[in-house]
């Protein structure tokens, strides 16, 4: 079924589960050609934000519509794929934000869509995500650029919320208390919605 593709998949047996790193290297004619490493993920660390471009630049003559993750990542920048946790978007410049907002991470990622106009100037996504722990929850926080955006903020919390604020104003609010909007990747099978025709 694969013989014919440029980038064929490989399955290989790893010898069983062990924590630490995986690495796989991978060969043409005795040469080294292709290594990926991954890690077993750790604890939450960091909260990072990236731009889906999908390979093209951002245009900024038409309206345009652009994704952006924000990754809940352990020290090692390592998604950590059972982190489920709410995180709240906000944006500041030329561009606004459509989707649910805040919005639960799936497999450690929670997304929304930045649409810009035409002409737009440049923008900046701001996130805030609150980490379950025992206690009181840790606050993380960041900011992404398009266009040189001034990504300077100021985290403000409370027992029950935290914001972002962007020269004084509001950009994205945190309910400590909120729902959560899906099941938990880790969920048991018979806990997830079933699948349906």
């Amino acid at each position: 079924m694969s013989t014919r593709l440029a980038h064929p998949p490989f399955t290989f047996r790893s010898g069983g589960f062990r924590p630490g790193t995986l690495e796989a290297v991978g060969y043409l004619a005795g040469r080294q050609a292709a290594r990926h490493v991954v890690r077993t993920p750790e604890a939450i660390d960091e909260l990072t934000l990236d731009f889906d471009l999908s390979a093209r630049p951002w245009d900024r003559a038409r309206k345009d519509h652009i994704f952006c993750y924000a990754s809940l990542r352990d020290a090692h920048g390592t998604v950590v794929p059972d982190a489920w946790e709410n995180v709240a978007f906000g944006v500041t410049g030329g561009a606004m934000l459509v989707g649910a907002n805040p919005f639960t991470t799936d497999g450690g990622i929670a997304s929304i869509l930045v649409q810009t106009e035409a002409g737009a100037a440049p923008f900046a996504v701001h996130a805030v995500a609150a980490i379950s722990t025992p206690g009181p929850a840790r606050i993380l926080h960041t900011s992404l650029a398009l266009g040189g955006q001034d990504l300077r903020h100021e985290l403000r919390r409370t027992a029950t919320s935290a914001e972002l604020v962007v020269k004084g104003r509001p950009v994205a609010s945190l309910d400590l208390d909120a729902p959560k909007f899906s099941i938990p990747a880790n969920a048991p099978p018979a806990t997830r919605e079933p699948f349906r025709r």
